[in-house]
């Protein structure tokens, strides 16, 4: 079926539906406060429908290539090294098909545990623990009866009817064989997994797929045989044995690694719960703040009133999350809007200064003031302040605007002469202007007389005043 995606994220495989807009959501873009319920649509608001976990899965039959690297990744590959190093060591004992006997329960038991694990959606291999291998070590074991009593079903078959019956008989076993697999794995009952019903509705409901997977699966293991017999002309035999049977692990645990996968992938449709849900690796899903989803449709249908509106309602209701008020000073900036700026980013810039965010706050300004020239933070002292951080980093002029009649606009702010004196030595160093420069040290010595900062004026009237004499040219 071919995948369909979300409207606003094109990159993003759609999970939900709207019937009424007819328009179909990611999960960022619609997403439910409450598991198990249906997120509403962000346009109308009316319940969406599921388009199925399926259209989110990546399908198996796209990740061949990573079923092949799963028993590569440290935990496995080590613990099947391991597996043959032993098969090694105890094949020539006196004991040594009983030791085999009990390393191979020991490693279907492992491929189990990859096996559930892998449909409940964790697409790494877990670490090695006690209970992964000794919880339930009776599967391994119930896996050989399901196989003793198909091969005992296959011959009385054989005896009943013949060679023919017989042959088709174990041509439906080998295509069923898997489906009974996944059944043990999941429910851990031989008689569910032995129930033909149980089998034909896990075949039925993942469809036409699990034919694909069942070739994928028999090319393996000729795979897997075909890499043994390569070696037995080639290596010693005590070596042989243990490179086939790591050879022959490795196979086995990408066949469960895919068979889990493809209950993973049709979990819905078997009626499956998964505990990681449809966490791909690289799925292309958008990383998106859930608070904007709504606002960033709203955006892309060409509501700006409205998105403007709700990021505003966000603030109103949040006034210190500045995640929020950054959202809504790019929208303004994105639409050039010179009194949304002054209004809201003046007061995004003081909450950036309080909260420690100099950059920050001298970033929104260069950026707002492009914009609305007449932008100013409400607060003399943050005016100061970022007037300081302007100069600091070669903005001048801003800097010099921030400043401009400060003392008319807040008679009382005990900083106006540091802020002038700054004003002056910027007329002086960045614009050469000794004659204003001076103008603003008298303006502080008259208005200003004790202050402890005067010293410092005193000080710099001379270094303009010295640097005026050597300017002069000579006679």
């Amino acid at each position: 079926m071919e995948k369909i995606y979300c409207k606003y994220h094109p990159a993003a495989p759609a999970r939900w539906q709207c019937n009424a807009c007819r328009v179909n959501f990611c999960t960022t873009c619609a997403a439910s406060d409450t598991d198990g319920i249906e997120p509403v649509c962000p346009l109308c608001g009316q319940k969406t429908v599921s388009l199925g976990a399926g259209n989110l899965i990546r399908p198996f039959w796209q990740r061949i290539p990573r079923f092949f690297l799963f028993p590569a990744h440290a935990v496995p590959l080590l613990f099947i090294l391991a597996l043959a190093g032993l098969s090694m060591l105890v094949s020539g004992s006196a004991f040594g098909m009983l030791f085999m006997l009990v390393i191979n329960i020991v490693f279907f038991k492992y491929a189990f545990a990859i096996l559930e694990d892998t449909a409940q959606g964790y697409l790494k291999p877990k670490p090695i623990t006690g209970s992964v291998i000794f919880d339930e070590l009776e599967l391994p074991l119930k896996q050989l009866l399901l196989i003793f009593f198909i091969a005992l079903l296959n011959y009385k078959v054989l005896g009943l009817f013949g060679f023919g019956p017989f042959i088709l008989a174990v041509m439906i076993s080998v295509a069923a064989f898997p489906a009974a697999v996944m059944i043990l794995a999941v429910e851990h009952s031989i008689f569910k997994a032995l129930n033909p019903l149980m089998i034909l509705v896990t075949i039925k409901r993942i469809g036409p797929s699990y034919f694909i997977m069942c070739l994928f699966l028999a090319l393996l293991l000729s795979g897997a045989t075909v890499a043994s017999d390569l070696l037995t002309t080639t290596l010693p035999k005590n070596i042989w044995f243990a490179s086939s049977n790591f050879i022959n692990m490795y196979f086995m645990l990408i066949m469960y690694n895919m068979m889990g996968y493809v209950i993973y992938q049709y979990h819905e449709q078997l009626g499956f719960s998964v505990t990681e849900a449809y966490l791909e690796e690289d799925s292309g899903k958008p990383a998106s703040d859930p608070r904007f989803r709504q606002v960033d449709i709203l955006l892309q249908e060409g509501k700006t009133e409205e998105a403007e509106k709700k990021l505003i309602r966000e603030i109103e209701k949040n006034p210190g999350e500045l995640d929020v008020r950054e959202k809504l000073h790019r929208f303004y900036i994105a639409a050039n809007n010179q009194q949304g700026l002054i209004q809201h980013s003046a007061d995004y810039i003081m909450r950036l200064l309080h909260a420690n965010k100099p950059s920050e706050a001298m970033r929104v300004y260069l950026e707002a003031s492009q914009i609305a020239p007449k932008l100013k933070p409400a607060g003399a002292r943050e005016r100061h302040e970022l007037a300081e951080l302007l100069r600091k980093n070669g903005q001048s002029r801003a800097a010099l605007n921030l400043l401009n009649n400060l003392h008319q606009e807040f008679p009382s702010y005990e900083g106006i002469p540091g802020a002038y004196l700054l004003v002056s030595q910027i007329m002086f160093e960045y614009f050469g202007e000794e004659k204003k420069a001076l103008q603003v040290l008298d303006f502080l010595n008259k208005k200003y007389a004790g202050h402890p900062l005067l010293k410092d004026v005193e000080e710099y009237r001379q270094v303009i005043e010295r640097m005026m004499v050597a300017n002069q040219p000579s006679t």
